[in-house]
């Protein structure tokens, strides 16, 4: 069932925060986190330990930060009808959202006194990079995108020797894995990812104990086939090789838009 059919019955939710001056700013970030992560991932707030939220740091320097939970993630919906949860269908739904919010930046509507001719450009880490790259090859919403934590030849994380003649046939082993490091069961359409005992996959080792506990208690379920595409080497390949017109730019250089 693609989002389009389903759209009375599904929800988003996401967070956004805005510049001090918004007549000022430089553009929109449309920003998608990756697997056992929402929203939170980009303004995680720890007592005692500032500087761990990426959209207090980009409001500061000029930029709207919209935060987007995937379907099934967070605080989206689950669709109701029985579907494959997978890459395609997520992406299918982060397309509408950022469809919607440069729709409304055009109108005025999504943060007054904003540009309405500002870039928009999708920021993805991990998983989320998987689906803006899927996004932007078929959707093409974005003016660039910044892919972060992830890449088209994804060594296989999950340390299997895959065995499968073809991606499907791969991406059935690697959910069999994950079901297992899940503890789910065989018919459970997502999970959580066994956080704490994964901690060096997700922190280095000078991050307090403090943040990684508040880490972990706003972590998410996650679709496990869409986990399963995403940690299988080559899934992604077709979709950024349709992205070529795109402009990548790597953290910390100056913004590339066009």
């Amino acid at each position: 069932m693609p989002p389009s059919a389903a759209r009375s019955r599904l929800r988003w939710r996401g967070s956004w925060r805005r510049p001090d001056d918004p007549a000022a700013a430089r553009a929109v970030l449309v920003c998608l986190a990756g697997g056992s992560y929402d929203k939170h991932y980009w303004h995680l707030t720890v007592p005692g330990h500032p500087g761990y939220s990426f959209a207090e740091h980009m409001s500061a320097r000029g930029y709207v930060v919209v935060a987007v939970d995937h379907l099934a993630t967070g605080g989206s919906t689950d669709p109701e009808t029985p579907v494959e949860l997978g890459l395609p269908l997520l992406a299918a739904g982060d397309a509408l959202v950022a469809t919607q919010a440069r729709e409304r930046l055009a109108a005025g509507t999504l943060v007054p006194a904003t540009p309405p001719r500002l870039p928009v450009i999708g920021v993805g880490h991990s998983m989320g990079a998987c689906l803006t790259t899927m996004v932007q090859a078929d959707a093409a919403v974005y003016d660039a995108v910044v892919l972060l934590g992830y890449g088209v030849q994804i060594a296989n994380v999950n340390d299997l020797e895959l065995a499968g003649s073809d991606l499907d046939a791969r991406v059935a082993e690697t959910m069999v894995h994950l079901r297992q490091a899940f503890g789910a069961a065989d018919d459970a359409v997502s999970g959580y990812l066994p956080r704490p005992g994964i901690r060096p996959l997700f922190h280095s080792p000078d991050v307090p104990d403090a943040v990684a506990a508040a880490d972990d208690a706003v972590a998410s379920r996650v679709p496990i086939l869409a986990a399963s595409q995403v940690t299988t080497p080559g899934y992604v390949q077709p979709f950024a090789e349709k992205i070529a017109a795109a402009r990548l730019r790597l953290a910390g250089q100056p913004p590339v838009v066009g």
